[in-house]
């Protein structure tokens, strides 16, 4: 009897050491568990504070992104409004005292002396002239009408002809002169005939549109002497 009670605390003994090194080991793989995982899986464990990381640099670049895209807006409103800037003219009108024929033309403009005989103007800068004359009309035999001189700028201008119309008491047709671009316009009047002629690079077509849209437009005719 004495000797079954000292077995039996040995044995009770040696589980007992083998419970507490399986509660060791059991511990001790539990840190490395997400690693092990990560492996099986491929990928790489994130390290601590990586996420948090992570965030940060995304919402870093968010915001040099949103920094950029509001500085491009602002140059490119910037370059527009010069642009705009660059392309509006200020206008003053030009009345001939001898045929009477009107238009409006850019202040900016060069204007050259008037001719002996006044029969019209030319104004011009750097690239672009305009140019306006005024004649009678032939009225002995056959009476000239618009479709007279219509159809005589068709066959002196430069073929071909880029743009022709042909109205009630006017014409306009366009054409290419080299590298220059030549807007025609002429209206009858009373016994006269008033010619405006603008002249531009064609490179500089859009530059230059809204000018002869505001120059052909205000273009009146004018009366006899």
């Amino acid at each position: 009897m004495h000797i079954n009670s000292k077995l039996f605390i040995f044995l009770t003994f040696i589980i007992s050491i083998g419970l507490i090194g399986c509660q060791a080991a059991n511990k001790t793989a539990s840190p490395n568990s997400t690693v092990e995982k990560a492996i099986e899986n491929g990928k790489k464990a994130p390290a601590d504070g990586d996420d948090h990381k992570s965030e940060n640099n995304a919402l870093a670049k968010d915001k040099d992104g949103n920094e950029a895209a509001v500085k491009s807006t602002v140059v490119k409103k910037e370059t527009k409004h010069k642009q705009e800037q660059k392309n509006t003219f200020t206008y003053k009108t030009y009345t001939n005292t001898r045929f009477g024929f009107t238009f409006e033309y850019p202040v900016s403009f060069y204007r050259s002396p008037a001719p002996t005989n006044n029969d019209g103007r030319e104004f011009y800068n750097d690239d672009c002239s305009i140019t306006a004359s005024g004649s009678n009309i032939n009225v002995s035999g056959k009476r000239e009408t618009i479709k007279t001189y219509y159809k005589r700028a068709l066959e002196h201008g430069p073929s071909p002809i880029a743009y022709k119309r042909l109205g009630r008491d006017w014409y306009v047709i366009s054409y290419k002169n080299g590298s220059d671009t030549v807007y025609e316009k002429a209206i009858i009047g009373e016994g006269i005939i008033s010619t405006l002629k603008i002249t531009y690079p064609s490179s500089k077509q859009k530059h230059y549109e809204p000018m002869i849209n505001r120059v052909s437009g205000t273009f009146k005719a004018g009366k006899s002497e």
